[in-house]
Formats: C-alpha cells, sequence, structure tokens
C-alpha cells in the first residue's frame, strides 16, 4: 500500500487541551492512514497521553477538530469513538476479571438472538473463531483473574478486533511481555497491517519504533514536533527529537560536582519481584542524586521500598554503615528518612486537615508529657516551618485542601523538616505546581542540601533532573542502567541509558 498517497483514515487538527496550570496539547495536527503503524512517542508529560484520551472521546478538547469516515467533529465521545471503530488499549488493562475470556470480549457489545435473548451460542462461535484466527490457545472460559499480563492484553486485542474496530491505539504495549510474545504480538499487527486497520502505536522503545512503524511523530511540550517515514531516521535522531530543548531561565544552574562525602546510604542487589531488580548504588551525605527513566522504570517503587512501605524480596539497604530492616515506614522515620510522594493529596496530606495538624503529625509523641500533648509547642514549631518556608496560608488552622498545589508540597516538605530528617526522599517535587512555586521548591531543596541533608530524587522532568542532581541514577526496566556524574550527563546521555535496549523479538522483526 501507497501511505503517501492514501488518504487518512483519521484526522485531527489543531487539537488544544488545558487543565488548571498546564497546557497539555498546543494545537497539535496527527493523522493515521489505514493500514499503517503510527508510532507516537514523547518524554513523560509530553501529552501523549491526553492526545489518546482526546482521540477515544474521553477528554473534551478545548480547540480543534477530529476529522473520521468523512466527518468533522468538534470532539468525540466514548459512545462516539467506539462507533466510528476506535479502540484504545491502554497499559492497565480495563477488562472485568471475574468474567470469562468470551463474556469479556463481547461485554458492552453483546449479540442477541430471537427474542432479544443473549445469543451465547453465537458469541462462544464468535470468539472461537477469533482465537483461531490469531492462534490464541488459552481456554475462553477461563476467568481473565486468571491469565497473565500478556494473555490479558491479548484478550483485549480479540476484543477491539470483535467490534470490527478501524483504529486500535496501543499503549505500551510491550512493557510486560516476554520475547515470544513480544514476537507474538508483531505477528498481529502485521496481520491488522495487511486488514487495513490503522495502528496508533505509544512506546518508549525506540528500536521498536524502528522495527515496525511507518510512520513517527515526536511530540514534546505539548506540540507535535515532527513527523517522519521511520524508514528515514535514526534512533539517535529520534532522542535528540523528543529531548531538544532549551533549559529554561527559571530553573536553577548545575550545581559545582561534590567529591568525597559520606556515605549516608547504600543499597546492594535491592530486589522488589515485579518493580525492580538487583539496585545497588550509594547516597553521600550532602547531595542530590535524581533517579531518572521512564514511566514503569521502577522509579517510585525504589523509593517505597527505601522508606519500607514494601519490602525487599532480596538484597540490602545500609544506613551509615549499618544494616536498616524497616518492616514498616515507621522505622524507616525513626531512621531519619522522609517521603515526599507523587501524590502529595492522596499519600502526602490528610487534606482535611489544617497546616499545623499535617506539619505536626510526625513529631506529636516528640512534643507529648505523660500522653499529654504539648499544643503550644506544636504551634510554635508548625509557625517556625510556615514563615522559614515561605508557606503561603492565611493562618495555621487553614485547611490544606483550600492551599494552591505548590504550597501543599511546601507542607508535605516541612512536616518533615519538623522531624529532623536526615534522608529526604523526593517523588516528582514539583509535579503540578506553577512556575514560581517550582523555583521556590528548587531553591529550598539546594539549601537543605547544603544544611547536610542528602536528597534522593525522581523526577520526569529532564530540566529539573539535571539541573539539581549531582548525580543521576537511571533505571530502566527495573534495573539501575548507568550512573551519570551531574558535569556529564546531558538529556541525551540520560534517555540513551533509560530507552529499554532492543530484544530478539525486535530485532526479528526488523
Amino acid at each position: 500500500m501507497n501511505h503517501e498517497t492514501t488518504a487518512p483514515l483519521l484526522r485531527m487538527a489543531g487539537i488544544v487541551k488545558s487543565y488548571p496550570g498546564v497546557r497539555a496539547l498546543k494545537g497539535v495536527d496527527f493523522d493515521l492512514r489505514a493500514g499503517e503503524i503510527h508510532c507516537l512517542i514523547g518524554e513523560n508529560g509530553a501529552g501523549k497521553s491526553t492526545l489518546m484520551r482526546v482521540m477515544s472521546g474521553a477528554e473534551r478538547p478545548d480547540a480543534g477538530s477530529v476529522s473520521m469516515a468523512g466527518r468533522e467533529f468538534a470532539a468525540l465521545d466514548p459512545v462516539l469513538s467506539h462507533e466510528l471503530g476506535i479502540t484504545v488499549i491502554y497499559q492497565e488493562t480495563d477488562l472485568v476479571l471475574p468474567l470469562t475470556v468470551a463474556e469479556n470480549v463481547f461485554l458492552g457489545h453483546e449479540q442477541t438472538g430471537r427474542g432479544g435473548l443473549l445469543d451465547r451460542a453465537g458469541m462462544r462461535a464468535r470468539v472461537v473463531e477469533l482465537m483461531e484466527r490469531f492462534n490464541l490457545r488459552f481456554p475462553i472460559d477461563e476467568p481473565v483473574r486468571n491469565l497473565g499480563p500478556a494473555q490479558r492484553q491479548l484478550v483485549q486485542i480479540v476484543k477491539a478486533v470483535s467490534r470490527e474496530s478501524r483504529i486500535i491505539v496501543l499503549d505500551e504495549p510491550t512493557a510486560s511481555l516476554t520475547d515470544n510474545e513480544i514476537r507474538h504480538l508483531f505477528d498481529l499487527l502485521a496481520v491488522f497491517r495487511k486488514q487495513g486497520i490503522g495502528i496508533v502505536y505509544v512506546s518508549h522503545r525506540l528500536q521498536e519504533i524502528i522495527a515496525i512503524g511507518d510512520r513517527v511523530t515526536i511530540m514534546r511540550d505539548g506540540a507535535r514536533v515532527a513527523t517522519h517515514e521511520v524508514s528515514m531516521v535514526r534512533e539517535a535522531d529520534l532522542i535528540q527529537a523528543m529531548v531538544g530543548r532549551p533549559l529554561e531561565d527559571a530553573m536553577p544552574s548545575r550545581p559545582e560536582p561534590k567529591r568525597g562525602g559520606d556515605t549516608v546510604l547504600t543499597t546492594r542487589g535491592l530486589t522488589v519481584k515485579g518493580q525492580f531488580e538487583d539496585v545497588s548504588f550509594e547516597l553521600r551525605k550532602g547531595e542530590i542524586l535524581g533517579l531518572g527513566g521512564l514511566v514503569g522504570a521502577g522509579r517510585s517503587e525504589l523509593l517505597e521500598c527505601l522508606f519500607g512501605i514494601t519490602k525487599p524480596d532480596a538484597g540490602e539497604i545500609v544506613i551509615d554503615g549499618k544494616p536498616a530492616l524497616f518492616g514498616a515506614p515507621r522505622d524507616a522515620i525513626r531512621a531519619g528518612l522522609g517521603l515526599v510522594p507523587e501524590e502529595r493529596r492522596e499519600s502526602g496530606l490528610v487534606i482535611g486537615r489544617s497546616v499545623e495538624d499535617n506539619i505536626s503529625y510526625p513529631i506529636l509523641k516528640r512534643v507529648s508529657r505523660l500522653s499529654m500533648m504539648r499544643r503550644s509547642r506544636l504551634r510554635e514549631i508548625a509557625q517556625e516551618l510556615v514563615t522559614r518556608m515561605r508557606i503561603k496560608t492565611p493562618s495555621l488552622q487553614q485547611t490544606v485542601r483550600t492551599l494552591s498545589g505548590g504550597n501543599q508540597q511546601k507542607v508535605v516538605l516541612a512536616k518533615w523538616l519538623a522531624n529532623n530528617t536526615r534522608i529526604l526522599l523526593l517523588d516528582e517535587p514539583s509535579r503540578g505546581v506553577d512556575i514560581n512555586a517550582k523555583f521556590e521548591i528548587h531553591q529550598l531543596i539546594r539549601k537543605l542540601v547544603a544544611e547536610g541533608m542528602s536528597v534522593i530524587m525522581a523526577s520526569s522532568d529532564m530540566l529539573e533532573l539535571l539541573a539539581l542532581s549531582d548525580r543521576i541514577l537511571v533505571m530502566a526496566e527495573g534495573r539501575a542502567a548507568a550512573v551519570l556524574e551531574g558535569e556529564h550527563a546531558t538529556q541525551v546521555e540520560v534517555m540513551r541509558h533509560a530507552v529499554p535496549r532492543s530484544t530478539p523479538a525486535m530485532e526479528a522483526a526488523a
């Protein structure tokens, strides 16, 4: 098929979408032809997921249009998207786990026979036909909860085909697959291509893109950077296009390299099965160790393990030269650790309580005598930290949910400072805050480190990661891929190690 002369199956023009404080899509154009695999790539936060949600009808754009089947729409909704034959298969499956394979395939578009009764025999026969066509060999009466991640994903693909989908969007489809399963998926995509189905393939695995893609669109900061024929680009070109942006003036300058600080925390072969494996590193006093990597690399999971939320299956954590056995977060807190989680409203704050209460929670025992809480001392500590951290609040009794995102994040930081935390674990420290609050948080982190605190910081913001980190531990697919000294780290180097390497399945498809 000559894709260059084929009219688009779907065209998205000038798509704009904003959320409070964030412009997620900035006039994005995207089109898909019948019988092609159009790959979509970009760093975390580039706008890929938002574009997919607009395509599926889950999000309504603020401006732009979607055209398909000779019709133009200002926006789609989920029902209309299904009617047009668009199916999005997300990395996290949306199957109903107690139902069988056959029941899931026809859930939401059941077939009926005489009298309007369900045609169970007809649906079963259709599922068997589809399973045989794609050489799938697991039983159709098996509850989906008993299937592995790869089989669940294949059930979703069968469901899409049963709906006679014209467009299938795959979000990181190989993240949980083995080489043989990847090879099988690629074979299915080749069949879909021959049948004229348009495939949108979203992946961080650039060598997969080069192995199976027809065209590739690169997104960055909510905008479409470029669209190329895959045969005309190299992996290095794609990485450069993904990260090629100037540093913002609001970002702090890169720190001077630190040498020879005492080691305060060490991990040796740390492993949590299914999350990360054999991770070893050292954290020095008074440094920021950045954690780089793509979504699913295991960064958040590593921080949770260090904080005692999950227990390691293998390896050890050593603090100040002594093994640290954390049965729960309270043990980590006693050892001087604090965690600022990615989802601060869900895990970092009691959102319905006051600023004073939230700052006080880690130190209640310390300021109590004979089981009586010294409220005056708590208020004194809270006020000192509100002033020191420039938290904008009418009073200490202000409910935290009424504060801005940046001030909420400062409250999370303040509660760990109240507890004299020595090792601070930061997961996406400036996510969801405005540029001024972001700059203030960066300045605060630098100041804490200068005072002797040690920080491990996971960030998907490449500019933040490079500007704040003394060293960067890059993770890829749950493993430590490289440790880059801050003065030598570049966006391209971080991405080069973060992007998963080739597998035999990719090489076979090439």
